[in-house]
């Protein structure tokens, strides 16, 4: 590679180039909506006040007849008009309202305090998954998931979550924090097994967003909060509005912008405290290492949902979003005396002290560079970097020559101006900053109706993107000095702000159905038949990093050469041999029956055909029953096959990010099953995995109270996962370069995925809701419980480790409880809700040998409400209102001066409800 690039490339920011991917400014984006929806607004006002009078009355004919209120739900039944009750599997329904009672705006967060069965963390310091944070329904993968909006599937996020921990990692979901929860009329849950029914990804279930449609009104809310600590500070302002669509239309459109400031819970490392007490005055304080949640800046949604009536029996219907965000958080700390490839060499490399050039370790006068501390030779045509200058790695300064330390047994002296050492910008370390600017998008149309003999037809095409334009700031790629010296200038001056590049998914999905309720002489009832074929079309795309996050090096005695890591550290930029896109397409046809046999028993079954251009066909069924023993309580059951496909990304992802590994920052390496290393690793192409789900349940009601509780079973085989990491010989180095992987030298292990594993999940739930009066008021009392245990049931120790195994086997709570009281009483409203999470494993930085299982610990939410107007309430709530942290790791993350061990982090780093203690938050909202 020619190494006379033009300084000015190198002095831009992060160097960026010209590439595909797409550019874009908060500011920018965000005016243009707000144009966009003030100009809906204004169309929208000459007819809000009669609307108005006409909406408060339907409101007071709604409250005098509570049978208007029932949730209709579509999930999981194509019987049109099915109510969550009556249902054969079981489906949660969750009003809008629900997600507005809470402290944060986070779609991810609300969900998670509302659904038992589903578990999301904070991710800190995980990468990608820090930026598209994955979550859990069943203790399954996140995206075994699947998520629809208004009953059709949504696109996968952008983000693979490289280290997102245990059963989530190398997982690829779709991004709800891209949801604005004022656009949510309610939330459809089926927790049960439905690939026979949907396709690809629904094996722990599927999560049904409807948006706010015809009879949405119109709604502003302001929220503000921050925790006890007075940090993680956020606002939410949000709207929701219909607005005139013709005379036979409507349109709804729902905007939220938020802002939320990062935390900070950890404690100095002990290392970087040993090099402040070694009077090191350029170690960052009061943390070299942040564990928190991250900032999210620019935080902006658009949705708009929409319908025209055509005829009497026809309609249009469409949705669109937009959303844009950037987050940003920590890595981990740097030691300027230990980092490899960059302020020293790896420890199983030598080199030659008189030219810098790795040499053979029985080479005579051959130094291990772990010995010492790491100067680069920017020409080593000019001799080598000889004696002079003692440098003092732990005070960032100079000693005299008389004081040279043993304890740094080689210490380069009397530097000639081709040589560099990066302690002369950095001496005390450093910690980058990583994080993404996400922009989402999608739209949906279809045209439904009902034909003249009864068939009800619906036909959609849904289309959406997701991208994450990736950045690190505060870090180094050592290859791009030799470019700076050759162009005359100081490597001092070193850029350490990169644009790694982007990842992005684009998804396609046409479908068309028809149904119709069918008089069968053998059943009780009508027996309602469906049927339909779809088109879906998933491409995932890799997009080339700016130049100074990929460059190399790679003279013969280049830097390269001399062991200096390769890419922007921390997470490498994404070179022109990695970028393309890789797609996969399927065609489908279904066939869903359901009908009530007799009075009491009800009956369904679907099968589902699906071909896939790389992975062939498969056929998967599914058959459903319930029976009513009494007037009170039913049985209710479904057995199911399904299966998940690997994603594009899945794949072909290649990417190298650093990770802690046995106690020491290393550059881990994600390759295709397809690469030949991988291959020689055992590896091989991927599969899709296969499933058997099973649920038995019971519902009943008692007085006033509504019960179930379901059991389940689910069976994955060929699970699509990452393997452990295989450490990399010297041969494997050599033959990864071979292969043209320029970078291998700073590899130290690899991984990819596989389908080695199977696994058994087995679980409960209960769900109780109980309306009953109090003191004049109003209450409800809902009680929502979790029980699941998973299983490895076949894996090999050499592709998962006891670590991995125990991730995903107990990395979620065990148990998880919800219980809520909701109390009304003329203008005051509020509520209580406890929150319990069981136990669960929990390895800081990957290392087994501080892993601990964490002790069960329950939570108290509260908030009160005053209804100012009829139009404005005032909201004050409190969650984790008694400031409860998880356990704190007993092995030994602390020592005796109270500085951190070898992260800083002292609480579970999955913890389910996070480690930031108690939040309060204020709500102001106007309409309705």
């Amino acid at each position: 590679m020619n190494v006379s690039l033009s300084l000015e490339t190198i002095k831009k920011k992060g160097g960026d180039m010209d590439t595909k991917q797409t550019v874009w400014t908060s500011w920018r984006t965000g005016l243009s909506l707000i144009a966009f929806a003030a100009a809906a607004c204004m169309l929208g006002n000459s007819v809000w006040a009669q609307e108005g009078e006409e909406a408060d009355d339907a409101s007071e004919s709604e409250e005098a007849d509570p049978d208007a209120l029932e949730e209709i739900t579509v999930v999981g039944s194509r019987v049109r008009g099915r109510s969550e009750t009556d249902s054969p599997v079981p489906v949660d329904v969750i009003d809008g309202e629900d997600f507005r009672r809470q402290g944060t705006s986070d779609l991810d967060s609300l969900v998670a305090t509302l659904v038992p069965s589903y578990n999301v963390s904070a991710e800190p310091i995980s990468d990608a998954a820090t930026i598209m944070r994955p979550a859990n329904l069943r203790g399954l993968s996140p995206d075994a998931t699947l998520v629809l909006v208004n009953g059709k599937r949504r696109h996968r996020g952008a983000v693979i979550a490289l280290l997102g921990s245990g059963v989530s990692a190398g997982s690829q979901a779709p991004d709800l924090a891209s949801i604005p929860g004022i656009a949510i009329e309610r939330l459809e849950v089926l927790r049960d097994g439905a690939s026979a029914q949907y396709g690809s990804d629904a094996i722990a279930g599927i999560m049904n967003f409807v948006l706010k449609g015809k009879n949405a009104e119109r709604m502003f809310e302001f929220k503000t909060g921050s925790t006890f600590e007075a940090d993680g500070g956020e606002y939410t302002l949000a709207a929701s509005f219909p607005a005139p669509m013709g005379d036979n239309g409507w349109l709804n459109i729902s905007m939220e912008y938020r802002e939320a400031g990062p935390t900070d819970r950890a404690v100095q490392r002990s290392d970087a405290q040993d090099l402040i007490d070694a009077g090191n005055e350029f170690v960052r304080t009061p943390h070299a290492m942040v564990w928190g949640t991250p900032e999210v800046r620019d935080d902006f949604k658009l949705f708009a949902n929409a319908g025209v009536e055509l005829s009497d029996e026809s309609e249009w219907y469409g949705w669109g979003s937009r959303s844009v965000r950037s987050v940003e958080g920590g890595f981990f700390f740097r030691n300027p005396n230990t980092r490899n490839g960059v302020f020293n060499g790896p420890s199983d490399l030598h080199f030659d002290p008189g030219s810098g050039v790795v040499v053979p370790s029985g080479t005579p006068g051959a130094r291990s560079w772990d010995e010492t501390v790491k100067v680069a030779n920017l020409n080593a045509a000019l001799g080598g970097c000889g004696p002079g200058t003692v440098w003092n790695p732990n005070t960032g300064a100079a000693f005299a020559e008389q004081n040279d330390s043993a304890n740094y047994a080689s210490i380069i002296r009397d530097l000639p101006d081709h040589c560099f050492m990066w302690q002369e910008r950095q001496p005390g370390g450093f910690t980058p900053q990583f994080g993404g600017d996400v922009l989402d998008q999608s739209i949906g149309t279809g045209f439904r109706g009902t034909l003249e003999n009864g068939w009800f037809w619906d036909a959609s095409i849904v289309h959406g993107t997701s991208e994450a334009a990736y950045f690190i700031n505060n870090t180094i790629n050592p290859q791009i000095w030799s470019l700076i010296y050759v162009q005359g200038g100081d490597p001092v001056t070193t850029p350490v702000d990169y644009k790694p590049g982007s990842y992005a998914e684009a998804d396609t999905v046409l479908n068309a159905e028809v149904s119709k309720p069918l008089d069968v002489a053998s059943f009780y009832g009508d027996l309602n038949v469906a049927a339909g074929i779809e088109y879906r079309r998933e491409t995932f795309t890799i997009m080339q990093g700016g130049v100074n996050s990929w460059f190399i090096d790679n003279r013969e005695r280049g830097l390269a050469a001399q062991g200096f890591g390769i890419g922007s550290n921390g997470f490498a930029g994404f070179p022109a041999s990695d970028a393309g896109e890789n797609s996969i397409a399927a065609g489908a046809m279904y066939l869903d029956v359901e009908g009530d046999f007799t009075e009491a028993v009800k009956l369904g079954g679907a099968l589902r055909y699906e071909n896939y251009d790389l992975y062939g066909t498969t056929v998967d069924g599914k058959v459903t029953g319930r029976m009513e023993i009494s007037d009170d309580m039913a049985i209710r059951g479904a057995f199911s096959t399904g299966f998940r496909v690997p994603t594009g990304g899945q794949a072909n992802l290649r990417n190298v990010t650093t990770e802690f590994t046995d106690g020491k920052l290393a550059d881990i390496a994600t390759l295709p099953p397809t690469n030949p290393v991988a291959i020689q690793k055992g590896a091989q192409e991927l599969i899709p995995e296969t499933s058997t789900n099973l649920t038995l349940g019971l519902a009943w009601s008692l007085d006033q109270a509504d019960i179930t509780f379901d059991f389940y079973s689910i069976q994955i085989k060929d699970r699509i996962a990452f393997t452990s990491r295989f450490a990399l010989t010297a041969q494997d180095i050599e033959d990864l370069l071979e292969a043209g992987v320029e970078d291998a030298t700073s590899f130290s292990s690899v991984r990819y995925f596989s389908n080695q594993q199977d696994l058994d999940t087995v679980g409960m739930d209960l769900v109780v809701s109980y309306p009953f009066s109090l003191m004049g008021g109003n209450s409800n009392l809902t009680v929502a419980a979790n029980w699941n245990s998973a299983e490895l049931t076949r894996y090999n120790p050499n592709f998962t480790s006891e670590h991995l195994k125990m991730s995903i086997e107990q990395g979620r709570p065990s148990d998880r409880l919800t219980a809520t009281l909701f109390h009304a009483i003329e203008d005051w409203s509020g509520f209580a809700r406890v929150r319990r999470y069981g136990e669960h494993y929990d390895a800081t930085l990957n290392s087994a040998g501080v892993s601990f299982v964490t002790e069960p610990t329950t939570i108290l939410d509260f908030e009160v409400g005053y209804d100012m107007s009829e139009s404005m309430t005032l909201h004050f709530g409190l969650e984790n209102m008694f400031d409860i942290y998880p356990s704190e790791n007993p092995n030994g993350p602390v020592d005796s001066r109270g500085a951190g061990g070898a992260s800083g982090l002292i609480y579970p780093e999955q913890a389910p409800f996070g480690f930031n203690g108690g939040f309060w938050y204020f709500r102001f909202t106007w309409g309705g």
